[in-house]
């Protein structure tokens, strides 16, 4: 996106369009134009485009404009641009696309004003000059992505815990048991805290601004996570950036991450002095599961599975959801 905001200063853009293929469509991402103009794009108007749909094959045009794509006269009584483009402000647009196996990859270049400034030769050119390079950098990119998807096919399969994060340690990717492990944790909140400090604390270490009494706080690499219902603990490594996937730099795996079975419902019954239906809905509770979740698990409605979770409040003395594990762990 960096590359694309220079060029559209070179071209004196005010909105920019960023479009690569994905499994079963394509992402748009853009700078100054907003998510909902992207969605509405994607699910409704980009169909209406013919001059990208229909016109830029016909013409195999890779550098494009507006007034190449469309006669003006059809655009402006189109819905496409009554209905999208003026509410937008996306005018005067120029852009350069290529077909990949999967789809289009472009970059796509917008006025804000219908009278103002127009693109003219002088962009058309320097879009001339810059695809070469953006389609060795697409293709290459497409390769890369390709291979990255597999990659996390596999981390999927893998039974321990497993987060992926950029080198600024934000996620890239939650593998399936990971993703289990915290829906049945109740304070799954705490050791995603406890995740992204260490992906924190190894980004900023890659970069040389680890502090060292943090260092000292995650035993390095590691920490223990202790909650109500289970044990953890989280090793963290750094990964080079390569061809697998280079936007991936850090990688926290969460070891022995199986939540300590919680008591059988016979115990709750004979220790808090729970119904059995009052016994389900505690052991849902303490997975931090929702009245509607437990609703639909026992088969009851969501108000009888609210008065249920009040009475079970009252009996186990607590007076939140959350503590619910860790009374029923401590007292059984």
């Amino acid at each position: 996106m960096d590359g694309a905001e220079e060029l559209g200063k070179l071209l004196r853009a005010d909105k920019v369009l960023v479009i690569r293929p994905e499994e079963g469509g394509v992402v748009l991402t853009g700078r100054g134009i907003e998510a909902e103009v992207l969605r509405a794009y994607g699910e409704r108007y980009g169909a209406l485009d013919r001059g990208m749909l229909v016109r830029r094959k016909e013409l195999r045009a890779e550098v494009w404009s507006r007034g190449l794509l469309w006669d003006r006269a059809e655009l402006r009584r189109s819905e496409y641009y009554n209905e999208f483009v003026v509410p937008s402000r996306l005018y005067d647009a120029v852009g350069v696309t290529i077909d990949l196996d999967a789809g289009p990859a472009g970059l796509s270049f917008y006025h804000s004003r219908p009278c103002g400034a127009r693109f003219g030769d002088r962009a058309s050119a320097l879009l001339r000059i810059v695809l070469p390079a953006f389609r060795a950098g697409a293709e290459v990119w497409y390769r890369v992505a390709r291979t990255a998807g597999r990659t996390l096919r596999l981390v999927d399969l893998l039974e321990d815990g497993v987060l992926l994060c950029d080198g600024r340690g934000r996620t890239v990717h939650v593998n399936r048991a990971l993703r289990t492990l915290l829906e049945r944790d109740p304070e799954r909140d705490r050791l995603r805290a406890e995740l992204g400090r260490v992906a924190g604390w190894l980004a900023r270490r890659r970069d040389g601004r680890a502090d060292p009494v943090e260092a000292g706080a995650c035993e390095g690499l590691s920490a223990e996570v202790r909650t109500s219902v289970g044990r953890y603990r989280l090793r963290g490594a750094l990964i080079d950036a390569d061809a697998a996937e280079p936007s991936v730099c850090v990688l926290v795996t969460v070891e022995g991450g199986r939540p300590l079975p919680l008591p059988p419902a016979e115990a709750l019954c004979g220790h808090w002095g729970l119904t059995p239906r009052q016994a389900a809905v505690a052991r849902l509770l303490a997975e931090g599961r929702s009245n509607a979740e437990i609703a639909e698990r026992l088969g009851i409605s969501p108000h009888t599975a609210r008065h249920h979770t009040e009475s079970v409040l009252l009996k186990l003395d607590v007076r939140s959801r959350a503590e619910v594990a860790a009374r029923l762990m401590g007292g059984a």
